[in-house]
Order: C-alpha cells, then structure tokens, then sequence
C-alpha cells in the first residue's frame, strides 16, 4: 500500500527509491557536476534547453513547475545550471533521458554525462 500512495502522491520521490536514487553519487564520482562548467557553457541554446525540457516533461521526469522555475531564469546559463541540477536531484531514469536529448541536441555532451 504504501508504495502505491507514494505513487499516487509524488511519482518523482517513488521513481527516485525504486531507481536506487537514494544513493547519489559522490560528488567527484557525478559527471554532471564534474563536467558542469562545459555542460553549462555548451547549453547555452534556447532550443537545446527547450528539447531537453520537451523530453523530460513528456516523460514525467520533470513538472510544469520545474520547466517554468527554469525558463524563469534570466540568463541562458543560469537556466542551464538549473536544469542540471533538476536532473542531478531527479535519479538514474531522468539523467538517462536528458541523455537522449542531449544525443539530439548536442552529441558532444552526451557523453559527458555517462
């Protein structure tokens, strides 16, 4: 029961425990923070950041919420910084997606963050 209530009330916090997210990765050992100063730099785009948006919300790794908290920031790199750390918090199953996009996006990136 109480796996479902928690599904019920905040699927992100249920994905994040059944992906194992309760054991983030130190912080030397997480290629988002170790290569955030050329992820940040590189997604600087608005279409970039959009498409990496696009894919997170449209698999529910992301709220409207969170979209709006990033498009709210004033400069292309703070909402990049943003949404790096949006995806650092959200587990295994999001940083797979933003993944993908990126291998849209920008390939070079994507494989910064494996």
């Amino acid at each position: 029961i109480g796996k479902a209530v928690l599904e019920e009330v905040s699927p992100h916090a249920a994905a994040m425990i059944q992906d194992g997210a309760g054991a983030l990765l130190c912080e030397e050992d997480d290629p988002l923070i170790r290569n955030r100063p050329e992820l940040v730099w590189d997604l600087t785009s608005s279409y970039a950041v959009e498409t990496i948006l696009n894919h997170l919300l449209s698999r529910g790794h992301i709220s409207e919420e969170e979209c709006g908290i990033i498009r709210a920031k004033r400069t292309p790199h703070d909402k990049a910084r943003e949404l790096l750390d949006i995806v650092r918090r959200k587990g295994a199953a999001a940083r797979q997606v933003f993944r993908e996009a990126l291998e849209e996006v920008a390939p070079h990136l994507a494989e910064m963050v494996v």
